[in-house]
Order: structure tokens, then sequence, then C-alpha cells
């Protein structure tokens, strides 16, 4: 019988002229209505009586049609004049009305909201897929002609599935009697462990950040707020909206990302927004080489040192392609004619921190390995290479990161000029590690102490700008990667025992014993000039073949953590973070 009564009310409900337009709901001709659309009230208590009776027997999930997380949170900065010029102003966000089953858009889900159903009856909304820091999300298409009433029948088609019909009738019945009146908005900043909800001047935590009636739109647009923050500190800011019922107290769910899509395709979809000028007002290095391919190889929780390489890549003018990894994208890659390839990987880094674990598996290290034979250079940056084994990091004042590449997958390891070898022979009488280990701590890299080796690559070559760094400086509580070197039981010179590659070049390092720099030092960053190199033999008679041609350089720290120190003595031009890019880059270059 419900199943015939529906059927009835969609045959009845709507009707099409021979233009092909959609016409509402008939109106009732006598009103004995709460609303003009008699039809869908009975429709709609039916299903209300429908959730009832399941909610008692099954404990359905409604999850669909719960909620009211935002997810088109949009902050843009307030910078008139643009970069290098006056600081900037403010920044300004941005958001979509949503509460499920609110087709009235006056926070309250009643009957009342069958009335923009009836309007705009059997109406079709126009989607598209996009990719986003969580996946793939499917919005609102803005490029229909009419976008603002595309996005208005948006927030009307409850269950999301493109047509305005009695299916929407579910929403307002899972959600009836849900109220809010407004949001709160909740900011971390540069020197704040968590999410603040009173970070304005006079703010209340009990207080609406945004009251429901300073939305703009409504009827045939789309409800949309605006809220405007002016940081009295420069960094990092990450916000997070949320609605609120101040009758019950309630807040609703947490907001997607800022930026995880947005309505301007110029836009980076980034999850945090900078306020300040990341730059001093000097010169910034120009890299001459061919195109580039940068590869965004991580996840979530390290997005935010992605977008940092591909601001760098942008400020020393690099020519450069972005790729999302997928297994098999080598061959892609190779097609493409790439002179280098930026592969980021992450890790823990910026200030939402959270540990990455096994994030180079066997598909990675295959694509990787299959670029570096053919011969393409290849700067690496990953917090995630390693294994927790070696040293007692722990007494060191670091907290080694469980294993991070698979076991039996180590041939990374070895491509890049230091050989790995399997835990049985570390019983033989091996004391000194030469597996990369990934670490959380800080460290400071060691200006003074010389290797031997030479400062004239990676990070300290001199590049288009000529600036190198002195020493950099990772904060408390970052993960990086490190491995172990010590020239004279691993040299270059291909000899027997713990060798390194002829063409392994160490880069930056610190001193783990500070009472003996010159026991060990542990690298965080290192290369080779002629990778891919190939584990050959094992102790005492072993070595690393070396017959590739491409160069390889590996970064182990947060991008977005780095602090470059300058030279005491030194009253030059300071370095910067773009420096030590294009450096790299020219050194896989020369």
């Amino acid at each position: 019988m419900l199943i015939m009564a529906l059927l009835l009310l969609s045959t009845a409900g709507a009707c099409s002229s021979s233009s092909g337009q959609t016409h509402a709901v008939r109106p009732a001709e006598k009103r004995r209505f709460v609303t003009d659309y008699p039809e869908l009230e009975m429709a709609l208590l039916l299903e209300l009586a429908r959730l009832q009776e399941r909610e008692a027997t099954s404990a359905a999930d409604y999850s669909l049609y719960s909620g009211s997380g935002v997810y088109d949170v949009l902050a843009e900065l307030d910078d008139p004049d643009g970069e290098g010029g006056a600081p900037p102003q403010g920044i300004n966000l941005s958001w979509s009305f949503r509460h499920p089953g609110d087709y009235d858009l006056n926070g309250v889900v009643d009957i009342a909201d069958i009335t923009p159903l009836g309007q705009y009856f059997n109406s079709t909304v126009q989607y598209t897929r996009i990719s986003t820091r969580e996946g793939h999300a499917t919005v609102p298409d803005d490029s229909v002609a009419d976008p603002a009433l595309n996005r208005r029948l948006a927030q009307i088609d409850g269950d999301g599935n493109g047509l305005l019909n009695l299916a929407d009738l579910t929403p307002i019945a899972a959600n009836f009697g849900d109220r809010l009146d407004g949001y709160r908005v909740f900011r971390q900043g540069p020197q704040d462990k968590t999410f603040l909800p009173d970070f304005l001047p006079g703010a209340d935590s009990a207080q609406h950040s945004m009251l429901l009636s300073e939305g703009s739109g409504g009827g045939a647009e789309p409800l949309r707020f605006e809220f405007r923050d002016e940081p009295e500190l420069p960094g990092w800011y990450d916000y997070r909206v949320q609605s609120y019922d101040s009758v019950n107290g309630v807040l609703g769910e947490i907001s997607w990302d800022i930026n995880s899509f947005c309505y301007s395709k110029d836009l980076e979809s980034f999850h945090m927004i900078y306020f300040g000028d990341l730059f001093p007002d000097l010169p910034r290095p120009v890299y001459s080489g061919g195109r580039l391919a940068l590869v965004n190889n991580g996840d979530a929780s390290d997005y935010i040192g992605y977008i940092a390489v591909r601001f760098d890549l942008q400020r020393i003018g690099a020519d450069f392609d972005w790729f999302l990894y997928e297994p098999g994208l080598s061959s892609t890659l190779l097609e493409g004619g790439y002179d280098s390839v930026v592969w980021y990987c992450g890790g823990r880094g910026g200030p939402n921190r959270s540990l990455a674990y096994n994030s180079w598996g066997y598909a990675e290290q295959t694509d990787v390995m299959a670029l570096l034979e053919s011969g393409m250079n290849m700067l690496v940056m990953s917090q995630n290479m390693g294994v927790s084994k070696g040293l007692s990091w722990q007494e060191l004042g670091f907290e080694p990161v469980t294993q991070v590449l698979p076991g039996n997958d180590l041939e990374f390891t070895d491509a890049v000029g230091l050989p790995y070898w399997p835990d049985p022979l570390l019983a033989t009488g091996i004391s000194l590690p030469v597996s990369t280990v990934s670490l959380v701590g800080s460290f400071q890299t060691d200006p003074e102490f010389d290797d031997g080796m030479g400062r004239d690559d990676g990070e300290r070559y001199a590049g288009a700008g000529g600036r190198v760094p002195w020493a950099i400086r990772v904060p408390a509580d970052a993960q990086f990667s490190t491995r172990a070197w010590n020239s004279s039981i691993m040299p270059r010179e291909g000899l027997g025992g713990m060798c390194a590659a002829p063409g392994f070049q160490p880069g930056l390092f610190f001193s783990p014993y500070p009472e003996d720099p010159g026991h060990v030092s542990a690298l965080v960053s290192w290369g080779c000039t002629t990778a891919p190199c190939r584990f050959n033999g094992y102790p005492p008679f072993c070595d690393l073949s070396s017959s590739g041609t491409a160069r390889c350089w590996v970064i182990g720290y947060a991008w977005t953590e780095v602090e470059i120190l300058q030279d005491p003595d030194n009253t030059g031009e300071p370095t910067l973070r773009c420096d030590m890019l294009c450096n790299v880059l020219e050194w896989l270059r020369e």
C-alpha cells in the first residue's frame, strides 16, 4: 500500500510542458495543508512513520542524511599589493550553508522545507567529480550556465542523486526537528597546539562566530557566509567551521579542511594558509633547467609539505607538471621527456604533525628504480625511509619510528649509494648501521665538522642564487630520515668492507655524539652521481656497483619545518628555502 501511494504521488506530482521544461508540484487549490504541496506533505508523513518504525526495529543508519559538516570552506589571503609589498591585511573565509533536510535555509528542519522541494520538483543538479586531500568528492558543477542556481539546487538535493524528487523527503524525515542558528570558527595558529574557538578579540567560546542571519543568498541563490580574521603573527594558519545550535548547546560536524575544493579554479587546494611574506625581499634564484615532474606520493597528514615544495618551484620559475602517484607512474613520466623528477613522499611536518608509517612500498620503489635506471635524475623528499634499527637513538633523545620500509623491499636504500645488509648478517660483528632510520626529534646540521668530502653538493651547491645554507635546524617533534656515515669505515673508493658507492655524496648532517663528532655523522641529506647503485656481495667482501647514469639526491627532513641558520660571522644575504631547492635541482643537472 505504501509503494502504491508513493507511486500515485510521484505520477501526480509533476508535469512537463512540450518544451521539456519542468514545472513545480501542483499547488493545493484549497489551503487545508501547512504548505502549498499537499501530496508532498502526505508523503513526508508516511516517510516519518516509516523511519520511526524502521528505527524501532533495526536501528538503521541514516548517516547519509545527517550532519552539517561544511565541505567548501575557502580561505583567501587579503594582500592587495601582493607579495613583497605591505604585509597582508587578513585572511578571508567563506563557506556554503549545509544542513541536510533544511531546504528553506532557515536553520530548522520541519514541514516547511517541502516548499523549496515542491518549487523545484523534478529539477536536476549537475555535479562534477574532483580530487581532494581526502580522495574524491562529488560537488556542484560550476561550468553550467547558471552555477549559482545549480549550487542552490544542490542544497535541496538531500540525497545527492542529482534529481529533486520524492527521495529528497527522506533527509527531511531523518533530520526532522534538527536546528542550527549559526557557526563557530576555530583556528590553529603557529603557536597553537590545538584549534581554538575564542581567538577573536573579545570573543566568548559560548558565542557564535557567525549568525545564520549574517549569511547572504537564499531563494534562488545558495546561502553563503563570509568571515574575516586578522592574525597578529606571521605563520601557517588552519581553520575549522562547525554549525552551532545555541538552544541545545550542540556543535555540528567538523568541516572539511579549508580549500579541500573551491569554486575558484586558480586557487591552490591546500589545507593551510600562510599569513605574512614567506620570503624576505631578496632576488630569488631562477632555475634554468628543463621541465620537471613533481610527484605527490604523500598522504593527508603531510600534504602541507608537498604544497611547500610546489610553492618553491613556482618561486624559482621552474617549468613543472604535477602528478598524484599511482602504481606504474614511471611509464608516464618516461614518455613525458622530463629533465628531472621531484618525488615527494613526505612525513611528519607542518603545524599538524602526525606520524607516517609504511609510506614506501614495493610499487613506489619499483617506479623510482625504473626512472633511475632510465637515467632520469631525481630528487627524493621523504621522512619515511628506513627501519628502526641501529644506534641507540632513544638514549640520544630521539624516538625511532616503526618500520616504514617493508623489510624485504629495501632496494631503494642501496640505490642512492650506501648498502643495507639483512638482519642475520648484523650478527657477524658489523656494529655500525648503514640502514636509513626514521626518527622523531629535533636536529641542527653541523656547519663545523669537515668530513673531507667537500661541500659542493646538494643544498650546498651554489646554484643560480649563489647562496648556500650555513646550517639548518628542524624543531622538536618533527619526523626525519637519517643515515649513518663515517668516511674512514665507509670509503667511496669501492674497496672491500662497508663501502659506499664511488658516486656517493654526503650532504647535510648532524653529530649524534656531541662529545665525539668524528665517530659518526647522521646524514639528513645524501645522494649519488652514479645512481642507481646495486648491492654486490656480503661482508667482509662487498661493494655497490655503480654503472648508473642518473643523479639522485635525498632530502630526509620536513620541508615545511626548515629554519635556515645564517653564519654569525657572515654579513651577506641570507639563504632562502627556495635557494636550497634550486641548488639541489641544478646539482642534479651538473
